[in-house]
C-alpha cells in the first residue's frame, strides 16, 4: 500500500490500530500524518529539472573557483619537463620549461648538464630569456642536448637548473637531477615550489 493510500485510510483505521496494539495514541498518529503529508509535498516539489539546475549551479561554482585559481590568483609556477632518449651509440636530451603561473617571470635561464657517475661533464647546453609570460612554455635548439660516442650501457647524471626572477623581484634557483641510462626512454616532470603574491 502506498503512503497516499495509508493517509486516506488512516482516519478509519485509527481506532483499529489503537485497539489492536495499543502502542500508538491518536496524537502520535496525527503527528505521523502531518510528517507524511510534508514528505509528500517535498516529493512533489523536487523535479528532475530542479535537480539538474542545482547540479549545473554547483558545477559552475566549482569551475569558477578553478578558473579563478588558474587564471587570476597571482603566482609563479615553473615546471621542467625532461625527455631522455638513448640508442645508436648516443644520447638525446630534450627539455621544456613551462610557466603555468598567472604572472610572467623575468631573467630566466636554464642550464642542462650531462655527466658520468664520477662527476665528469660530458656535455651541456643553456638557454637564457628576458622573460617567460604566464601560461607559456619554451623549448627549442638551445634546450636540446645530443651526446654521441658514449656508451648506452652505462648510467649517467642528468641535471636541469632553472633560475628566474618572480613578479615581486625575488630571485629563485632550483636544480633537478636524475640518474638515466637504464632505459632507452625516460621522462621527468619537475615542479619548483610555488610562489604566491602574498609570499
Amino acid at each position: 500500500m502506498s503512503v497516499e493510500d495509508r493517509l486516506m485510510s488512516t482516519t478509519t483505521d485509527d481506532d483499529e490500530i489503537i485497539a489492536e496494539g495499543g502502542d500508538f495514541s491518536r496524537e502520535e498518529l496525527e503527528i505521523a500524518e502531518e510528517y507524511a503529508e510534508k514528505i509528500l509535498e517535498i516529493g512533489e516539489q523536487v523535479t528532475i529539472g530542479r535537480v539538474l539546475l542545482a547540479s549545473f549551479a554547483v558545477l559552475m561554482v566549482i569551475l569558477s573557483g578553478f578558473a579563478g585559481w588558474y587564471w587570476v590568483i597571482p603566482r609563479d609556477a615553473i615546471d621542467v619537463e625532461t625527455n631522455y632518449f638513448q640508442g645508436g651509440g648516443g644520447h638525446v636530451v630534450l627539455v621544456q620549461v613551462d610557466n603555468s603561473g598567472t604572472r610572467a617571470v623575468s631573467d630566466i635561464s636554464v642550464q642542462i648538464n650531462f655527466k658520468d657517475l664520477s662527476g665528469q661533464l660530458i656535455g651541456s647546453t643553456s638557454w637564457q630569456g628576458a622573460s617567460l609570460p604566464a601560461h607559456s612554455s619554451v623549448a627549442g635548439d638551445d634546450l636540446e642536448l645530443i651526446i654521441q660516442g658514449h656508451t648506452t650501457w652505462a648510467e649517467y647524471e642528468l641535471s636541469a637548473s632553472v633560475d628566474w626572477v618572480d613578479g615581486n623581484g625575488a630571485a629563485h634557483s632550483f636544480n633537478f637531477e636524475h640518474r638515466v641510462g637504464n632505459y632507452t626512454y625516460e621522462w621527468y616532470s619537475d615542479s619548483a615550489p610555488r610562489h604566491n603574491w602574498w609570499m
